[in-house]
């Protein structure tokens, strides 16, 4: 059982990759906060049935980050939007074009291109550190599925980096 006391270290312990998560999902920083929050609450009031055995604190986490952000992501795709697009430095520009020379830029449209689940995935296992495993638990797909969308997403980015990979 996880006590307030332990439970507040590990609030401390993953708040940051679990905002960072909801930020790169959702795409606003105070949706994110608000998600991020979210995640912690409803784990609070569910940590009686937290199971070690079945998952570490981190996945059980992580599953609840990704299914709020995918409902979320539904609930604004589907309601009407009458806020203008704000065009960004970016706007309109195609992965391996001549457009910005920055690579991390560069970086950043090429992962845009990508499909959101395999992004997703290519960002768990390369930047965030997750297992085959934990990432297969995660999405629902199998380890070798998620391996094979991975190295098809890499292949991808260094194709849109062109020479500068």
């Amino acid at each position: 059982m996880v006590t307030p006391e332990r439970f507040d270290e590990l609030y401390h312990e993953h708040w940051p990759e679990v905002f960072a998560l909801c930020r790169a999902r959702l795409g606003d920083e105070e949706e994110a906060l608000d998600a991020a929050m979210e995640v912690f609450l409803r784990k609070w009031q569910a940590i009686a049935s937290y199971d070690p055995g079945r998952a570490t604190f981190r996945t059980w986490l992580w599953r609840n980050a990704e299914r709020l952000c995918i409902d979320l992501l539904r609930k604004r795709a589907r309601r009407p939007t009458t806020v203008a697009y704000e065009e960004t430095s970016l706007a309109g520009i195609e992965p391996g074009s001549d457009g910005p020379t920055d690579l991390t830029a560069q970086v950043s449209l090429c992962l845009s291109a990508l499909d959101d689940l395999d992004r997703q995935l290519l960002l768990m296992h390369e930047v965030e550190g997750f297992t085959w495993e934990e990432m297969a638990e995660l999405t629902g797909l199998s380890v070798w599925q998620a391996r094979d969308r991975v190295a098809k997403a890499i292949e991808q980015v260094k194709q849109g980096l062109g020479d500068e990979a």
